[in-house]
């Protein structure tokens, strides 16, 4: 099950026909235009991006980092190919690669709330809570719609024990999801404990 909670991948070119067969979900055809328009020009990064996405919703993922990878070597400020490489690697328990990947689209944008997400998620999983909670707190503040932020902001005071700061996250996280059954359980076992 993917940790990706919403589709990361979006395609930078949107009038190709590439394009066309991705918003119908025809997937193997959209690979094939992107692969065709990359023979006609090698160095044509949005169709290299769009073929990296589609690889990696075509589950070759080996193939779509390969894709990201190149993008990278002809022009490493891609923040958002930095992003899915990130994403990527953290879905694959690289954390390593997943921070290094994170942290220089961060650096590149800073306030891109998908990046600062994924940022706070990969310090939670190594254990940095604090940092964590810096990004996830940044990733709300310029994307206030993200539930996800917010969610793993209760779940974390939760674990800490903070009960009533985790139910204040958790009640705005549900706010922006609604009929979450996952938060809403989340939200009904701290009100049984008595808060």
């Amino acid at each position: 099950n993917s940790i990706i909670k919403y589709d990361v991948l979006l395609p930078l070119q949107k009038d190709s026909k590439g394009i066309m067969y991705l918003k119908q979900n025809k997937l193997i055809e959209a690979r094939l235009e992107f692969e065709n328009a990359l023979k006609d020009d090698p160095n044509f990064i949005d169709a290299r991006y769009n073929l990296a996405a589609t690889l990696y919703r075509l589950n070759e993922t080996i193939r779509s980092i390969e894709q990201y990878q190149q993008i990278l070597k002809q022009d490493k400020n891609q923040p958002q190919v930095l992003t899915d490489l990130g994403v990527i690697y953290l879905e694959q328990g690289n954390l390593i690669g997943a921070k290094n990947m994170l942290k220089s689209s961060f650096d590149l944008d800073p306030n891109n709330g998908i990046t600062l997400y994924f940022l706070g998620l990969t310090y939670y999983k190594q254990g940095f809570i604090k940092e964590a909670l810096n990004y996830l707190t940044q990733a709300y503040i310029v994307s206030p719609d993200s539930f996800q932020s917010l969610e793993l902001i209760g779940d974390i005071y939760y674990s800490q024990g903070k009960l009533k700061k985790s139910l204040i996250y958790l009640k705005r996280a549900e706010l922006l999801k609604k009929n979450s059954e996952t938060i809403s359980e989340k939200i009904y076992r701290i009100e049984k404990l008595g808060m």
